[in-house]
C-alpha cells in the first residue's frame, strides 16, 4: 500500500451545486433528480475518502477514520429518535423506526453500530478503545451533537431530508470492499474488514 501525506490545502471538499430558485413544488421524479445533483458534495467525494478508495492511506489513518466514524454512527439512532418524536404522522413513524433498529439491533451484539466496532477491531483498534471514544476528535464530537440538535429543533421534514444522503452510500461501500479485496492474495487481514463492510452494504440497501 502506498501511503500519502495529507495537507490541509488538499482537503477542501468540492463546492455544492447552487440551489435552484423554485416557484412551485417539483414532481417526484424531478425532485429526485435535483437531489442527485448534490452527490458530488457527499462526504465520499472528499479527497481523504478518494485516497482511501485508492488504497493510499496508512493503517493508522484508517484506524483514526473508523474510530471517529463510529462516533457518528452512534448518534444516528438518536437523531432518528428525535425525528420520530417530532413527526405527527403514524405511517411515517412506523417506517422510520426501522432505522433505529437497523443501527441499535434487537439484542446486544447486533445492529449496524456493532458492525462498525467489528470493523475497527479488524483494522487493529481494540474494542475498548472503539467504545470509549478516546480517539474521537473534538470537532467530530461537536458535529455529531450538532446533527442531533438540528433534528431535535427543526421541523421533522427538514430533519428527515438531512438523512437523504444515505442513498449515495451503498455504491461507496461496494467500492471500499472491492479495494480491500485487491490486497495481495485476498489475505485474511483483507477479508476481515471486507466482511464487516459487507454488512454495511446490506444495511444501506434496505
Amino acid at each position: 500500500m502506498t501511503s500519502t501525506t495529507l495537507h490541509a490545502s488538499a482537503l477542501a471538499a468540492p463546492p455544492p451545486p447552487p440551489i435552484p430558485a423554485l416557484t412551485e413544488p417539483l414532481a417526484p421524479e424531478a425532485l429526485a433528480a435535483a437531489l442527485r445533483t448534490f452527490s458530488g458534495s457527499y462526504y465520499a467525494q472528499h479527497p481523504f475518502h478518494q485516497l482511501m478508495h485508492e488504497g493510499r492511506l496508512t493503517r493508522r489513518q484508517l484506524q483514526g477514520w473508523v474510530a471517529n466514524r463510529l462516533a457518528y454512527q452512534r448518534v444516528i439512532p438518536l437523531k432518528d429518535a428525535a425525528i420520530l418524536s417530532n413527526c405527527p404522522e403514524p405511517e411515517i413513524r412506523r417506517m422510520w423506526i426501522q432505522r433505529i433498529i437497523d443501527h441499535d439491533g434487537t439484542a446486544p451484539g447486533t445492529g449496524g453500530i456493532e458492525l462498525w466496532v467489528k470493523l475497527g477491531e479488524a483494522l487493529g483498534v481494540p474494542r475498548e478503545e472503539m467504545e470509549d471514544e478516546r480517539h474521537v476528535l473534538p470537532g467530530v464530537r461537536f458535529a455529531c451533537q450538532a446533527y442531533v440538535t438540528f433534528c431535535k429543533t427543526k421541523p421533522w421534514l427538514d430533519a428527515a431530508a438531512s438523512s437523504l444522503t444515505e442513498h449515495f452510500a451503498p455504491d461507496q461501500m461496494r467500492q471500499r470492499i472491492a479495494r480491500v479485496l485487491q490486497e495481495p492474495a485476498h489475505s485474511g487481514a483483507a477479508r476481515q474488514p471486507a466482511g464487516a463492510l459487507a454488512g454495511h452494504v446490506a444495511l444501506h440497501d434496505r
